[in-house]
């Protein structure tokens, strides 16, 4: 047991997680070795030991998941159990925030708890306890202006990007990326553009290098300090795309933005750089071409 100032008794909670997808990914980069369970384990209790508290007792989990999910309201989880022993006064250490936090509705619901249960939150790698006055205001501002952004960003992808069912019919408003809508038999249906088609195919064999590239120069930082300027860039991606299917010429969506209508390239930066950055979006794309393909070949 441990004491404040006040002499009044706290327990110290550690919480180490690693998921098995980073454990793989750690048995061949050095650099992901501080995700390992020891090594969290370690830095947890060096950080107890810098303020001088005796007695840590750590909770520690392998996920099947990159993200252990709803942490306060399952209870088949480590998080969860440890997250049931504490009260009021208490502290948890985690050695980084993407321990426990996955998305921001996450982090905002955990940071919120455990202000109103006065249970402190000390983070390794940046040696504060959030749950201050201070610290949760401005954190909590943040989050909150977080989860604003991406309501909009999910309505604006649901209007853009959501016109097209499970069964590969029209729901409304713009043809998404890869498809071109027509009417027959007087129903509005969407049949594959092949143009888009062959761009998104681009974009994934340039972001397959880019990962590959990307792989390499970790290597070399890791063997020799340093690294080569990056070659897969956006911009580059985007002067390719240009000189081989002249985007500048591609259609063009109508929309409201602001109360003015306004026309939104096909292929804008931003949908480029999400093509190429968000995880599974282009494969996600080019796997409900393929469906359709498939259903028409039917």
């Amino acid at each position: 047991m441990n004491f404040d100032e006040f002499n009044r008794p706290f327990m110290v909670y550690g919480y180490s997680r690693i998921s098995r997808e980073e454990k793989l990914t750690n048995e061949e980069d050095n650099e992901e070795r501080i995700k390992t369970i020891d090594e969290q384990i370690k830095a947890i209790e060096h950080y107890a030991e810098s303020k001088n508290w005796k007695e840590v007792k750590i909770y520690t989990e392998e996920t099947t998941v990159p993200r252990l999910r709803r942490y306060l309201t399952r209870d088949n989880n480590q998080f969860s159990s440890m997250f049931s022993e504490c009260k009021e006064n208490d502290v948890i250490i985690i050695s980084s925030a993407d321990r426990i936090f996955g998305e921001v509705r996450e982090a905002e619901n955990i940071i919120s708890r455990l202000k109103k249960l006065n249970i402190k939150l000390h983070i390794v790698d940046i040696e504060e306890n959030i749950i201050t006055n201070v610290s949760f205001k401005i954190l909590k501002t943040f989050l909150d202006a977080f989860i604003k952004r991406q309501r909009i960003s999910a309505m604006r992808r649901r209007i853009s990007d959501n016109q097209m069912g499970s069964d590969l019919n029209f729901r409304g408003g713009f043809d998404p990326i890869g498809f071109k809508s027509e009417i027959r038999e007087g129903k509005k249906v969407f049949i594959v553009n092949e143009k888009e088609k062959a761009i998104l195919e681009e974009i994934l064999k340039f972001k397959k290098l880019r990962e590959e590239e990307e792989k390499n120069r970790k290597d070399q930082m890791n063997k020799f300090g340093n690294a080569p300027p990056k070659e897969f860039t956006i911009k580059k991606l985007e002067e390719n795309l240009s000189a081989k299917f002249e985007l500048e010429k591609e259609s063009k969506d109508s929309r409201f933005i602001r109360g003015q209508l306004k026309e939104i390239k096909r292929f804008s930066h931003l949908t480029i750089h999400r093509l190429v950055t968000l995880e599974g979006y282009v494969e996600q794309k080019l796997n409900m071409i393929e469906r359709l393909e498939n259903l028409t070949k039917k």
